[in-house]
């Protein structure tokens, strides 16, 4: 009971800019609300949860400077919509959730999130969809996220550019446990 209790506490702190599979159910609200398709595919969803575990760890490292001066939220349905539209920025994705340098207060955070099982279910597919010799499954899926992306509005980056970070300051998000203030009222 208490490595349990010790896990949920874990998944909620990392979840405190949302589930992955909030970002997913996103994009197939997108893609059916501009009609692009009926119904995305269970196998499909499955897959862009998988490259939104990979964008929830992105955001707590140095790289996700380089994708925000693409214009790339690795946090949100966008990430998505990236991704499927170049095989480039998969690789890339892929590379920098597992092994980009964490943010300056974040370390703890990416740690826990590479650690946990989501996570590196979510890289073992993610490679499996952008290996050399791809299982059908993975074709259908990543064909399908692939086509709705290409219909979608939004970044034709194809590629992150490497950009020196020493300079540029990136805030980690708000800080736990702090009260703000609007208007005189604290809130918490």
């Amino acid at each position: 009971m208490k490595q349990m209790h010790r896990n949920r506490d874990i998944l909620d702190e990392v979840a405190e800019d949302g589930h992955p599979s909030e970002a997913a159910l996103e994009f197939r609200k997108q893609a059916i609300r501009l009609g692009i398709v009926k119904e995305v595919s269970a196998d499909a969803v499955d897959l862009a949860i998988s490259w939104a575990w990979l964008g929830k760890a992105i955001s707590r490292t140095k790289a996700s400077v380089r994708w925000g001066l693409e214009g790339i939220d690795a946090n949100t349905f966008e990430f998505i919509v990236a991704l499927g539209k170049s095989h480039a920025l998969r690789a890339t994705a892929i590379a920098d959730a597992t092994s980009a340098e964490a943010l300056s207060g974040r370390r703890e955070e990416l740690l826990k999130i590479r650690k946990l099982g989501g996570f590196l279910n979510a890289v073992n597919q993610c490679q499996n969809a952008a290996g050399v010799s791809i299982r059908q499954i993975d074709v259908l899926r990543l064909s399908e996220l692939s086509y709705i992306a290409g219909q979608m509005p939004g970044s034709s980056v194809t590629k992150i550019h490497a950009v020196e970070i020493s300079n540029i300051l990136a805030f980690p998000g708000p800080a736990k446990g702090k009260k703000r203030t609007t208007k005189g009222n604290s809130t918490a």
